[in-house]
């Protein structure tokens, strides 16, 4: 009676410290088992953040070719090739990597002043783990939309020079700004009353004094770190103007001088008529333009500065085509020789592009809007909009990035990177 009573205790025993070592092992196991399954998960992750920097970068990059109808016929290929310049899960983002596709595609079909490349990147990836269930592979989908807007209606604070330069007079028999091109040589007169044409603006600011503009000057000639308090602005503000004379004499000192004649899309904002010009003018529009030269006259003072317009990129600046003067002749020249902006937008702006009421005039951080590489390109990385980033290599105008990836650009990271 005792003996089975003793076998008994013992058997239970037995099974308690069977389940004892049991129940770690199979906490254990569930562990490894959910470590394993994050692992692809995780790789999941990054392989999509890796494609959807590539289609970003490829997208904007095709935007920029749309900017200008003599360009807009490469705006694939060139998407195409930005997209191969990068990787995700290790391989190149191209049509040639098995496994790997890249759809671009064009409306060139919006409002006369805007177009959009849209790219779509898709890629088969091995699962590590989860194979062991029969899940072996995961299909990552990337898309981006960039629009292309040839004229702009506004900038952010910060990214206008403090230079306001009339579309259309024609004071002392020169050819007026609205009649030029892509790639013409201009004037700006700022201290010949003979020919004057320009004329220092504080924007909208008033009471502004010499100490004011110099700080703007230095902070967009990039020889301070410390941002000017040069506001936003948009077509239909008045521009305060004056003179300023000590400026125009500190301008032509160094190293002022010689970080004029450096800058290589400089955003230029514009008025109408003829001089005098120290008082308000609206603003009419936006230029940006390449420096060539810089006139000095007898007393010091910077006079003349020559410049070629570009068809510059500004990425915090709102889409939109100008109407804003009585002359239609003039509306028409401000829209051909206008600054332009490209940024990532949604599937909607993409097929029906963005109203001129758009109010967005800086959703980017400074350098652009997203990252990716460009191998010879012109733009990408940045506009414009932006979130992450990339570095430049060769093109034409363009924009500053910073963050991941690379992209095509005015070399180096060239433009405003605004």
């Amino acid at each position: 009676m005792h003996s089975n009573r003793r076998h008994s205790t013992r058997a239970i025993r037995t099974a308690s410290g069977s389940l004892t070592v049991l129940i770690p092992c199979g906490i254990l196991i569930a562990v490894v088992g959910i470590g394993a399954f994050a692992l692809d998960i995780s790789h999941n992750v990054n392989v999509r953040t890796e494609l959807q920097n590539a289609s970003d970068a490829a997208a904007l990059a095709g935007a920029h070719e749309l900017l200008d109808s003599s360009t807009q016929n490469n705006a694939e290929p060139t998407a195409l090739l930005v997209a191969e310049s990068n990787t995700a899960d290790g391989k190149p983002v191209s049509n040639s990597t098995e496994g790997a596709s890249v759809e671009v595609q064009t409306n060139q079909t919006l409002v006369p002043t805007q177009q959009s490349c849209s790219v779509t990147g898709n890629m088969q990836i091995q699962n590590m783990f989860a194979k062991l269930v029969g899940h072996n592979t995961d299909a990552i989908i990337a898309k981006s939309n960039a629009l292309a807007a040839r004229s702009i209606t506004g900038v952010g604070p910060n990214i206008a020079f403090p230079l306001a330069v009339s579309i259309d007079t024609t004071n002392g028999g020169q050819q007026a700004l609205y009649t030029k091109n892509i790639g013409d040589e201009v004037r700006f007169e700022i201290n010949s009353q003979q020919v004057k044409n320009a004329a220092w603006t504080s924007f909208d600011l008033p009471n502004t004094n010499a100490s004011w503009l110099n700080n703007a000057i230095d902070s967009l000639l990039g020889l301070q770190s410390t941002p000017a308090n040069i506001p936003s602005s948009q077509v239909g503000d008045d521009l305060n103007m004056s003179n300023g004379v000590a400026s125009q004499k500190d301008l032509a000192k160094e190293p002022r001088l010689s970080a004029l004649q450096n800058q290589k899309n400089m955003v230029i904002p514009l008025m109408a008529g003829d001089p005098p010009y120290n008082q308000s003018r609206p603003l009419v529009g936006y230029i940006t333009i390449k420096v060539k030269n810089v006139i000095i006259n007898q007393s010091g003072s910077v006079e003349t500065i020559v410049a070629e317009i570009t068809k510059g990129i500004v990425n915090r600046a709102i889409p939109g085509t100008v109407g804003s003067t009585t002359s239609a002749a003039v509306n028409a020249g401000i829209n051909r020789i206008s600054a332009g902006t490209v940024k990532l937008v949604n599937d909607d702006i993409a097929m029906n592009g963005l109203p001129n009421t758009t109010d967005v005039v800086a959703t980017s951080s400074d350098g652009g809007t997203t990252g990716g590489t460009t191998t010879g390109g012109t733009t990408t990385g940045g506009t414009t909009g932006g979130t992450t980033g990339g570095t430049t290599t060769g093109g034409t105008t363009g924009t500053t990035t910073n963050g991941n990836g690379n992209g095509g650009g005015n070399g180096n990271g060239g433009g405003n990177g605004r």
